[in-house]
């Protein structure tokens, strides 16, 4: 892995850490760990594994409660500092990622429920048919159908053949729909490169796709090559095709 040293290890933490509060970092006591040291000093030629050092801040960081887009970003500002090549921040980046997965990973394991994705902050696939189920169940004993008055808003992204790169898309995706359904709408990401907003049909949601398709524009999120496609997606007249349904979605 190629590095370059710019400067003492000491002063680059510094301008990392001034780097960060400028950027916004919101968790000012929780920038500064271990993993941080050791990762500049794998960088400057100090002495360790930058791949290690990353994955171990990276399980830092998903440890303290930091999202992996927020964890992402930060990195991004110690790697323009230490100019790094482009394939040290793939490698690095992917190695933070894998970190900050595994100490998820991790936790759901020792937990009972795993409704949310975590990278994205979106209900699962599941959560979302075990909701669509009650959601028929409900309409139905009133005699409603939920095709007439719901329906599914869904985009995807371009997969990329770097997995953490595909991630981070989705993460944009997902801060785009809660940014325009907001009103307790299910959010659920059903496939890697696929999300869904159930919402209301009503005279509002031409509006709301055209919001949605403008975050995702403002975002970089439409340009290639990550190209985010936007839909509306009916819902079937009987919850038996359900299924169907979603598994064509996910392509």
């Amino acid at each position: 892995m190629l590095v370059r040293s710019v400067s003492r290890p000491d002063q680059v933490r510094t301008r990392w850490r001034a780097g960060a509060a400028v950027d916004g970092w919101p968790y000012d006591e929780r920038w500064w760990t271990a993993g941080v040291e050791a990762l500049v000093d794998a960088l400057t030629g100090s002495g360790g594994d930058p791949a290690a050092s990353a994955e171990r801040l990276g399980r830092e960081r998903a440890a303290a409660g930091i999202r992996l887009d927020e964890a992402l970003s930060d990195l991004d500002i110690g790697l323009e500092i230490l100019r790094c090549s482009r394939r040290t921040r793939i490698e690095v980046s992917a190695a933070l990622a894998r970190g900050w997965a595994d100490s998820v990973a991790d936790w759901l394991s020792r937990s009972r429920y795993g409704c949310v994705d975590t990278l994205t902050e979106l209900t699962t696939r599941d959560y979302l048919t075990t909701r669509l189920r009650e959601l028929y169940t409900e309409q139905n004993a009133l005699g409603h159908n939920p095709a007439d008055t719901r329906v599914l808003i869904a985009v995807s992204v371009r997969p990329s053949g770097e997995p953490i790169i595909t991630e981070r898309r989705m993460v944009g995706v997902g801060q785009a729909l809660r940014s325009v359904f907001s009103r307790g709408e299910t959010l659920a990401r059903i496939a890697p490169s696929v999300a869904v907003a159930l919402a209301h049909r009503d005279d509002g949601l031409t509006d709301r796709v055209l919001a949605l398709q403008l975050e995702l524009s403002w975002t970089g999120l439409c340009a290639r090559p990550v190209q985010a496609r936007t839909w509306v997606e009916p819902l079937p007249g009987e919850h038996e095709l359900l299924a169907e349904l979603i598994r064509d979605m996910c392509g």
